[in-house]
C-alpha cells in the first residue's frame, strides 16, 4: 500500500548544500515508530509519542526516484504502530507518515520487518 511521506522544513534544509547550488548527501539512518495517529505538517520536529527508534540496516538507490529501506526489531516488545518518522544521521527529522489505523503490528515472540520503498515526486533520489 502507498504511503505519502511528508518531508518537514528541516529535512529539506538538510538536503541544500552549504553553498545553496545543488543538493547535499544525506544518509536516512533511523525509523521511529509512534502508536499515535498523527497528522504531519512541514514544521514538526519530532515524532509524537515516539516509543521505538530502529536502525536502517539497509538502504540503496532502486529506481532513479526510489530509494529502499530496511529496518527490523528483533525485541520482545510488542506493539502497534500508526505512524513513522525518518531521521537522517545527524538527527534531523527528514520525513513523517500518520494514519488512523495501525500498519504493523509486533508480538513479544515475533520480529519485525520493515521494508519502504520511499518514491521521490521531485527530486531524484540518486542526488
Amino acid at each position: 500500500m502507498p504511503l505519502t511521506l511528508l518531508i518537514t522544513d528541516a529535512g529539506a534544509t538538510a538536503l541544500v548544500n552549504a553553498a545553496n547550488t545543488g543538493t547535499a548527501p544525506v544518509t536516512i539512518a533511523q525509523l521511529g515508530l509512534s502508536d499515535t495517529a498523527i497528522t504531519p505538517t512541514a514544521a514538526t520536529t519530532s515524532l509524537a509519542d515516539e516509543f521505538k527508534r530502529l536502525s536502517a540496516l539497509s538502504g540503496e538507490v532502486v529506481a532513479d526516484d526510489t530509494i529502499h529501506l530496511i529496518g527490523r526489531d528483533t525485541g520482545t516488545d510488542a506493539y502497534s504502530a500508526r505512524s513513522l518518522a525518518l531521521y537522517l544521521a545527524d538527527g534531523t527529522l527528514f520525513a513523517l507518515y500518520g494514519q488512523a489505523d495501525a500498519f504493523a503490528q509486533k508480538a513479544a515472540q515475533a520480529n519485525l520487518l520493515i521494508a519502504i520503498d520511499i518514491k521521490f515526486a521531485d527530486i531524484t533520489a540518486a542526488d
